[in-house]
């Protein structure tokens, strides 16, 4: 018996000593870094420039280290539903080595996050790993009444919410609601609500475009008062068979015929094309569209046939051919 205990014994140390041997491998997976987990915070504000200050990575681990994290963002402000993008380099704290980690992995405490890829380098014992987080949100403020305004023709506007990507208009005639309108601009014709004398007044809600709450903007706006002769102004021939151009914080929009506001979509007027977003706005510069490009100029008219002022051609279409020489 005790001959076979240390034949037993003997013949595991040579096992053990042997390159590749189970127990050698049995050694390194306890070596092994097969999970990470790490904290974030984070301090972004829509309009503000990219700044590493304002994130925060942490991790508890004794096994790695964080070494450094970027922000891979080709901006130089958070605008819009802007999303981040972040590089963290790790690297081991102990012998430890890292293994594969993948989106099964990792875990994040303090906010939500995306899995993009994760590398190796240094015999394992550096990790790179890239994440998204949520998109900047900016939250849905109220306006102040004073802001809108419904003139004598009844055509209603308000201040551009730039979190906002649909709004809501609620009508009143005095204190009852009468009906309602959505509006992608911050410019509409309310003509057809107003259909006898009294006073109207509005109430705006809209709908954030980074989750799809919708938020009521304003109190009930002050009330503005149609008599007879102010509604008949409203059916002049002139007014029926053109459209006009409306201007609200230094932007422009076109409402048509029938108090439409000329939204995402091209259209032609006094003999030129222009282009409006999905907010009714005329832009200006470079489109992209129908998969080739176009130029506005300044005023909003498509150029045709002729070379843009940083030097590009395009042709009787609007359409881009390529860069003059």
């Amino acid at each position: 018996m005790k001959r076979q205990v240390k034949g037993g014994i003997l013949a595991g140390m040579i096992l053990c000593l042997l390159p590749g041997a189970w127990c050698s491998q049995a050694l390194a997976e306890e070596e092994r870094i097969t999970k990470v987990s790490l904290e974030i915070t984070t301090d972004f504000e829509p309009g503000d420039s990219i700044s590493e200050e304002d994130i925060q990575i942490h991790t508890d681990s004794s096994l790695y280290k964080i070494d450094e994290w970027r922000l891979l963002n080709e901006e130089s402000a958070w605008e819009g539903a802007a999303v981040p993008v972040v590089e963290i380099v790790l690297s081991q704290a102990e012998e430890a080595k890292f293994s594969y980690i993948g989106a099964d992995h990792l875990t994040v405490k303090g906010t939500r996050f995306t899995f993009l890829s994760s590398k190796r380098s240094e015999k394992d014992t550096i990790l790179n790993l890239k994440i998204k987080l949520p998109p900047i949100k900016e939250e849905v403020e109220q306006m102040e009444t004073s802001d809108i305004w419904l003139d004598a023709n009844g055509i209603l506007s308000w201040p551009i919410h730039e979190s906002v990507s649909l709004y809501r208009i609620l009508i009143y005639r005095g204190g009852n609601k009468i009906g309602e309108k959505l509006s992608y601009g911050t410019l509409i014709s309310i003509q057809d609500q107003i259909t006898q004398p009294g006073n109207y007044s509005v109430k705006i809600s809209g709908v954030s475009k980074y989750d799809g709450t919708e938020k009521t903007l304003t109190q009930r706006s002050e009330a503005v008062s149609f008599d007879m002769d102010m509604m008949s102004s409203f059916q002049t021939p002139s007014e029926e068979l053109s459209g006009s151009w409306m201007e609200n914080s230094g932007l422009w929009y076109y409402v048509n015929p029938g108090d439409h506001l000329a939204v995402a979509q091209w259209q032609e007027i006094d003999g030129f094309w222009y282009y409006f977003d999905h907010m009714g706005v005329r832009k200006t510069g470079w489109i992209d569209w129908n998969k080739s490009r176009y130029y506005c100029d300044e005023n909003g008219k498509l150029l045709t046939d002729q070379v843009t002022p940083d030097g590009y051609r395009v042709g009787a279409d609007g359409a881009v051919i390529g860069k003059e020489n």
